[in-house]
């Protein structure tokens, strides 16, 4: 297994990232050999600049990044937005409304889910949810609702800190998991620093794990 490819790269989750980080996350992955990197809008100018084709590197941009708490006509806005821009992106993180979920609306939840893979055209959407706040019934109906609206993969935490919200354990990994049983990419997060973290997201099920921290736990593992 090649661990650089289980990697999507980013460093949103982060206070500080002006044009120095942003420069580091793309020099770093490619140093490295990830494949992806993770994105807010406001970098992709001088990302778009440094990556060449030849790099190889897909740019996945994060939108409604953290809390997804907005409409969903306002979420399909920002996403017809990065269309019309000039900066290539590859795929698109999309933060679901996670709190109204929580208090019932599940239609809702399941039309954004639509709205949201619809308005991207082409380009594949990973929804991005918190899965350690969801029973084991929620988790199946999300998954459902993400396979039926033809979403690319669910990222299972937004990973923000300091969020009050609780990493998901590798239990829950698992749970979720088998709910997606191979309909979508299941992305790892969450409180992933340390090279055990990330092979416990691997061995849970999870196609590529999120983390700020994928250079240092490559270098780790290469060790």
């Amino acid at each position: 297994m090649k661990y650089a490819d289980k990697i999507e790269y980013s460093n949103i989750q982060l206070y500080e990232t002006g044009d120095v980080q942003i420069e580091n996350l793309v020099l770093k992955a490619a140093r490295a050999g990830m494949g992806t990197i993770v994105v807010g809008p406001s970098a992709l100018p001088l990302v778009n600049r440094m990556i060449k084709p030849e790099d190889h590197i897909k740019i996945d941009c994060a939108l409604s990044y953290p809390s997804g708490a907005y409409l969903t006509f306002q979420k399909v806005q920002e996403i017809e937005d990065m269309l019309e821009a000039p900066e290539h992106v590859d795929e698109f993180y999309v933060v679901m409304q996670v709190g109204s979920y929580l208090s019932g609306y599940t239609d809702e939840m399941k039309e954004e889910l639509k709205a949201l893979v619809k308005a991207a055209k082409e380009i594949p959407v990973k929804i991005v949810t918190e899965i350690s706040v969801f029973s084991r019934e929620q988790m199946q109906e999300l998954c459902d609702a993400a396979a039926e609206s033809g979403a690319a993969g669910v990222v299972i935490s937004a990973d923000f800190l300091p969020y009050e919200v609780p990493e998901p354990s590798i239990r829950q990994v698992k749970e979720f998991v088998e709910a997606a049983a191979g309909r979508f990419q299941v992305i790892g997060a969450g409180n992933v620093k340390e090279p055990g973290r990330f092979l416990q997201m691997l061995e849970a099920g999870a196609d590529t794990v999120n983390t700020p921290y994928g250079y240092e736990i490559l270098m780790e593992l290469n060790k």
